[in-house]
């Protein structure tokens, strides 16, 4: 899977605030829309910024991929030890989704 730097996707610094990042969407939706911008590649281009956006306005899906592309964008298998693998594995699933156990969503950052 090809690493994605969503923060220079939608044109932001990495420390850029919530309201900043809604911003950022709406202009760029703005200029990329398929239904304003009739070019072949604004279809695709619009399906990246909505990636990016999907999740840089979760906090939690935020601070997973801010843990990812700190580890210079290799996975959690990669840079961690076994015995904390297991753990991980119900916290990171594809796509930075969250683990649900009987229900109730399950967040750990490892500690390291």
């Amino acid at each position: 899977m090809e690493f994605k730097d969503y923060y220079k996707i939608l044109q932001l610094d990495p420390s850029a605030e919530p309201e900043v990042i809604a911003a950022a969407y709406k202009r760029l939706a703005l200029k990329y829309h398929p239904d304003t911008n009739k070019e072949l590649e604004s279809n695709l281009k619009m399906q990246e910024i909505n990636a990016a956006y999907q999740i840089l306005s979760d906090p939690v899906k935020r601070a997973e991929y801010d843990l990812l592309r700190g580890q210079d964008k290799s996975s959690f298998r990669d840079v961690v030890s076994p015995s904390k693998r297991d753990d991980l594995s119900l916290v990171y699933q594809s796509d930075f989704s969250i683990a649900s156990q009987n229900g109730s969503k399950l967040f750990k950052l490892p500690k390291w």
